[in-house]
């Protein structure tokens, strides 16, 4: 399937590191499939019937493709951190309803000219006008930012959680590399970016932008500026902090180099036993 999706674009488009990644998973593979041709070698070599080969082929193939990729990803860690952030979610959801309650009962209290609300979108003031304005920045932006202000303990114990879960399943997914199709598994989901560790690096972005946003926000007194009132602010976007997406596979390198080497050492294995035991083989 790689291969199909790769002939179908220009390679052009493909630079040098995205084309080492190709060849490195088209070099994971072909360990992967050398692996098990030599396993039915080595069965071929210790018994003298094709049948009782084969049966112990296919019987080694199921155990290290299907049962034990299987029983070991039935080990699920992190349950109580699961649990943790459905917590924090019914949490997340309390203070929004509290927040929607608060700029509600404002404009009740001191109802303008013209408003609207509406759930999830928010609340709309159509008086134009810069004193209907003004009037509303500063206590609309005062709940906002304490609204802000409880979300980020939120983000931070969900940002937290996340990061024990990571942590968890790093550990878990060392299990793996008892078989050669786990090996396989974390080596190409660690090259395509599908798997825990580019999951959580992006996660880590977005959480670092998020804290930046908010210095941005908070250091320029916007929460409470009329500007975010207008329909054409006057605010300077270019200014805005940037959203940098973090390199993750310079940070698994280590991974998929043991993986790799744990792959090519298993070839030589079986490789260097299933020749000695040819040159024993007795083919009466």
């Amino acid at each position: 399937m790689t291969f199909m999706f790769i002939g179908t674009i220009d390679p052009a488009m493909i630079n040098a590191s995205e084309w080492k990644v190709v060849l490195l998973i088209f070099l994971a593979s072909l360990l992967y499939t050398i692996i098990f041709y030599l396993l039915g070698a080595l069965f071929s070599t210790l018994t003298h019937r094709p049948v009782v080969s084969f049966l112990l082929s296919l019987s080694c193939w199921i155990v290290l493709v299907i049962l034990l990729p299987q029983v070991i990803a039935s080990i699920s860690p992190g349950a109580g951190e699961r649990s943790r952030e459905e917590r924090l979610r019914h949490a997340a959801a309390a203070l929004t309803e509290r927040y929607y309650q608060q700029i509600e009962r404002l404009l009740r209290a001191h109802p303008p000219s013209r408003w609207g609300y509406s759930r999830p979108s928010g609340f709309f003031i159509f008086d134009a006008r810069p004193e209907v304005i003004t009037s509303y920045a500063q206590p609309v932006g005062q709940i906002e930012q304490e609204a802000v202000n409880a979300f980020s303990r939120l983000v931070e114990a969900q940002y937290e959680n996340y990061h024990a879960v990571y942590v968890q399943e790093r550990r878990h997914a060392l299990l793996f590399f008892v078989t050669p199709a786990g090996v396989y598994q974390s080596i190409v989901s660690l090259l395509c970016g599908t798997g825990e560790p580019a999951y959580f690096h992006f996660l880590e972005a977005c959480f670092d932008y998020r804290r930046q946003l908010l210095d941005y926000y908070k250091n320029n007194a916007l929460f409470t500026s009329p500007r975010l009132f207008r329909a054409q602010s006057s605010l300077e976007l270019d200014q805005l902090p940037r959203f940098n997406e973090r390199e993750w596979r310079e940070q698994d390198t280590g991974r998929i180099a043991f993986g790799m080497t744990f792959l090519a050492l298993l070839v030589v294995l079986l490789f260097t036993l299933t020749y000695v035991l040819f040159l024993r083989f007795d083919v009466r």
